[in-house]
């Protein structure tokens, strides 16, 4: 008999929208504690290690959409246009790469 233990991971990170004003994303996760729990999501300048992310980054908590997925908006004046940025996720303490390469805006 074993014991199997479920990690919540990332599993990828989408852009679903760009409005007048905001650029709005899909993350999407497995095995995550569903709707009570702090996500955030950040564009870190690519490049940028993990511990630099707070520093760096445009941040934003997300709000449960349902079965996995959560929601963020990006105000669009915060990203410098042409600049690539890497996608970072943190649930708990740490922040991790999302896997998903860099985007560009603008």
């Amino acid at each position: 008999m074993g014991v199997h233990v479920l990690i919540p991971v990332f599993t990828k990170v989408e852009l679903t929208s760009v409005g007048t004003e905001t650029y709005d994303f899909k993350i999407y996760t497995e095995n995550m504690p569903w709707e009570n729990v702090n996500i955030f999501v950040a564009f870190a300048p690519k490049g940028k290690a993990s511990y630099e992310v707070d520093g760096a980054g445009i941040k934003a908590q997300v709000t449960w959409e349902g079965n996995g997925v959560y929601l963020a908006s990006f105000d669009k004046t915060n990203f410098e246009p042409g600049k690539e940025y890497s996608v970072w996720c943190r649930f708990g303490a740490d922040w991790v790469g999302s896997g998903n390469g860099g985007y560009r805006f603008g």
